[in-house]
């Protein structure tokens, strides 16, 4: 949305971005923004001015100190200015690197003074053989070779084909991933393997092939019921808990505390134990464990106490205060019934 108002500000058209914006106008943030943009009109207008009459040098100076231009149709345009003319250049020095490169250069003079891009031409001037080369691997699909290629040479990695393929890449690695989170992992892994050319990659297919790993011996550890060995896994490796799978497993606890319920209210200690013993060497469940132990505890301390089973209550009450300790919860129940520390 802001860049579609910005749009009609780098063409000089305030009344056209004031009718697309005003029916957005009472949102306060959206306001600011419009705004700001208002303020800069004569930025978009001067930066257009600058792209159409082909003075680059003016308008790659706004576009590094201005980046809310970067997004205008005027950048569009001043980047496909440069991209022709280097392709160009490119294409001359291909065909005839002695006798076209003063040709060459005078197609790319008119950006030799802006800095992200002299270097850049110097480049394909002396090492026109290199970008050949790149190019040959780009198209014979050698990914590999190209991706060494440019790691040796980084100023092959500031040309339009490297950020293209860049591109491509990026969009396999979402696409992969995606596969991960609907479990078509025998596709993502040979989408994994297939992009292992794509050398700055490496990292991240490296991650997602762990990612894998951890998800599938996640789903064996559910096949099992290894309720143990599952949390293990997923308190080392957090992301797992997002699984559907997992979600649903996790809810068997629910089920158990909901059976457990009963007991606790009767203080029935040992059942509760009992039921939730697949769970007692679990971290995660160690508190909410111990929290239902003790509530078991006290209920049948309170029993006890109304029964005046005075004896054994105060073998329940020592228990309770070696296991939970004091708390305010138990000396009210010891002066309910009138009964010291």
């Amino acid at each position: 949305m802001l860049w579609t108002k910005t749009f009609h500000f780098s063409i000089g058209n305030s009344a056209s971005a004031f009718e697309f914006a005003e029916p957005f106008l009472n949102d306060e943030e959206y306001k600011k923004e419009f705004e700001f943009l208002l303020q800069k009109q004569k930025d978009f207008e001067k930066f257009a001015g600058a792209v159409q009459n082909k003075n680059f040098f003016e308008a790659f100076g706004m576009l590094e100190k201005a980046p809310y231009l970067a997004k205008t149709d005027s950048a569009r345009k001043l980047d496909l200015c440069f991209t022709k003319s280097f392709a160009q250049a490119k294409k001359l020095l291909s065909d005839d690197p002695i006798r076209n490169t003063p040709t060459a250069k005078e197609i790319l003079k008119p950006f030799c003074m802006i800095p992200e891009k002299k270097e850049l031409i110097h480049a394909l001037v002396k090492n026109n053989n290199l970008f050949l080369q790149a190019d040959g691997y780009i198209k014979d699909k050698k990914f590999r070779e190209y991706f060494t290629l440019t790691e040796q040479y980084p100023f092959l990695q500031e040309e339009v084909m490297y950020k293209k393929v860049c591109t491509l890449a990026e969009l396999s690695i979402l696409k992969i991933r995606a596969m991960i989170d609907e479990n078509r992992y025998d596709e993502a892994i040979a989408g994994i393997k297939q992009m292992a050319v794509f050398l700055p990659y490496r990292p991240q297919l490296m991650e997602m092939g762990n990612i894998i790993q951890m998800r599938q011996k996640l789903l064996e550890y559910i096949r099992c019921d290894n309720i143990q060995s599952a949390y293990e896994l997923v308190a080392a490796n957090p992301a797992l808990e997002t699984m559907k799978e997992f979600a649903d497993y996790d809810r068997t606890f629910d089920e158990v505390l909901s059976r457990a319920m009963e007991a606790i209210g009767k203080g029935e200690v040992k059942q509760v134990q009992q039921i939730m013993a697949p769970y007692a060497q679990i971290d995660f469940f160690k508190p909410k464990i111990k929290e239902c132990e003790r509530q078991a505890v006290f209920n049948r301390l309170s029993t006890l106490l109304a029964e005046k089973s005075i004896s054994m209550a105060r073998t329940v009450a020592a228990y309770y205060l070696k296991t939970f300790g004091k708390d305010d919860e138990y000396e009210q129940l010891l002066r309910q019934y009138g009964l010291g520390q």
